[in-house]
């Protein structure tokens, strides 16, 4: 069997720490070391090409079975990732008291056993982990009904329950936040963003839903504040209002710096608001805002995290620096950032998330449309429009790009059987919006080919609807990534 793309990711994943730590684990490794020649290899290649390193190993060990070798090194370094999650993460550390209690429960050590659960109780407590707070209570209930060794009176047995059940209730909670924003998503991601008063009606039950969920005076603990903040945020976002989105993000970034003791490790989801409010900036041309937040993600990306934690980063503060240039027309500053994009697309796909990829890949498109230079525009949209992980806005803004890429071209005859092909596509699932009416109507006028009257003329009849195209909140859901009414109105006027 060949080895498993998951080996490689995991390697090269890995930060410096972490590297240190794995090396350090295997010395204490005894038997056939195989696995730390494949590491190596791993390690030291500067691509993601599976063939090449398992070709590089059976040149070392012609006898051994890669696969093999690839899984017990996956299970060393995921041993290794652990203890030091042990040691870094508050969550971890009450799990492993959790299973060190099991240990010592069953060995009849009873006293030990319960004062390490009260140190996760204590903890989980603090960082209002409430799950292993719960998962603690429950396994002290268990070993008392057992009749442990460990004295206790009836009413402290009683008040025990009662915080347990006061647990599951905040547990119930947070859970029903969840639910809701889980089928929020679900829905957001297999149809897309609301582009229409229709899709805005499929949410109203979801709305409603959360909005009795925060309004019955529920305990406010910061995971329901976090998921009632996220629920909006999102909601706000994938229907185009913009604004309120932005002000529930800036809430959001509140809650997460007031509560910086009980982050996660790595802190994924306050990076991930970070970057919805740097979306929500760039939809509402507050460019000039957005260098505060961006300085808070290259903080997160200089401290001690893991290698995709700071790829991630990484992706971020490019493609937000790229989308400033573009708007400001720093063209020096664009090209150091494209090729800064391109020498990270080549070298780090190991770790690059695929739906910033696709937005590195469009954007870094859009520079070279704004070079003119058409060929390599359309190189990059079409590793958008084919590739298997896509968001739905951006294969359709990657299309209708690589439209005027090839008008630009000249090349009438693909345009004719492309625009058909496109509105087939898109018809399919919602009606065109007016942005993408309006510009595919203009390509198939030819403005290059017409007079200068009958440009003003065409001009005359489309303009009411490009006014209306950019106060709509759906047409602004692509009207973000590129401007094509921009575009429309420099072809007519030119």
């Amino acid at each position: 069997m060949p080895m498993k793309d998951e080996v490689v990711m995991l390697v090269k994943t890995l930060s410096a720490g972490e590297k240190r730590a794995f090396r350090m684990h295997s010395k204490r490794q005894s038997g056939d070391r195989a696995y730390l020649d494949l590491y190596d290899i791993i390690n030291t290649s500067s691509s993601f090409d599976i063939k090449g390193i398992v070709d590089e190993f059976h040149q070392m060990h012609p006898t051994q079975s890669v696969e093999s070798v690839g899984q017990y090194l996956m299970r060393v370094i995921t041993d290794t990732l652990v203890q030091l999650k042990i040691n870094q993460d508050n969550s971890y550390k009450s799990m492993y008291g959790i299973m060190r209690s099991m240990v010592l429960f069953e060995r009849s050590l009873d006293l030990d056993g319960h004062k390490e659960l009260n140190r996760v109780k204590m903890q989980s407590r603090q960082s209002q982990d409430h799950m292993v707070h719960y998962m603690a209570s429950r396994l002290e209930l268990n070993q008392l009904a057992k009749g442990s060794g460990i004295h206790t009176t009836e009413n402290e047995l009683i008040s025990l329950q009662n915080n347990a059940r006061n647990l599951l209730k905040v547990m119930r909670q947070i859970q029903e936040h969840h639910s809701l924003f889980e089928i929020l998503t679900f829905r957001l991601k297999r149809s897309g963003r609301t582009l229409s008063d229709a899709d805005y009606k499929k949410l109203d039950d979801l709305v409603l839903s959360e909005l009795s969920l925060i309004t019955r005076g529920v305990e406010k603990n910061f995971e329901s504040q976090k998921m009632h903040l996220l629920f909006q945020s999102y909601y706000f976002t994938h229907t185009g209002d913009y604004n309120s989105a932005l002000n529930v993000f800036g809430n959001l970034v509140s809650l997460f710096e007031n509560n910086m003791q009980i982050w996660q490790r790595p802190p994924y989801d306050y990076l991930l608001t970070l970057e919805g409010v740097l979306q929500s900036m760039r939809t509402l041309r507050q460019y000039e805002e957005m260098p505060f937040y961006l300085l808070k993600i290259e903080k997160l990306a200089t401290s001690k995290q893991t290698e995709h934690f700071i790829s991630l980063c990484q992706q971020i503060i490019l493609l937000n620096t790229l989308i400033r240039a573009l708007h400001e027309k720093k063209d020096e500053v664009t090209k150091d950032v494209v090729r800064k994009i391109e020498k990270y697309i080549l070298n780090k796909k190991a770790i690059v998330d695929y739906e910033r990829l696709s937005e590195l890949q469009l954007y870094t498109g859009i520079a070279y449309l704004h070079f003119n230079n058409w060929k390599k525009a359309s190189t990059f949209f079409d590793q958008v429009i084919y590739s298997p992980n896509m968001m739905a806005e951006i294969y359709k803004v990657s299309r209708l790009l690589n439209i005027i890429v090839h008008y630009e071209l000249k090349n009438l005859s693909y345009l004719d059987h492309e625009i058909r092909a496109y509105k087939r596509r898109m018809k399919a699932k919602n009606p065109l919006l007016t942005s993408e009416k309006i510009l595919l109507k203009t390509i198939r006028f030819d403005p290059r080919r017409k007079s200068r009257p009958q440009r003003h003329i065409f001009h005359k009849k489309i303009k009411d609807k490009l006014l209306d195209v950019e106060s709509s909140r759906y047409d602004l859901q692509l009207l973000k990534y590129y401007d094509f009414t921009q575009w429309i109105t420099t072809e007519l006027l030119r």
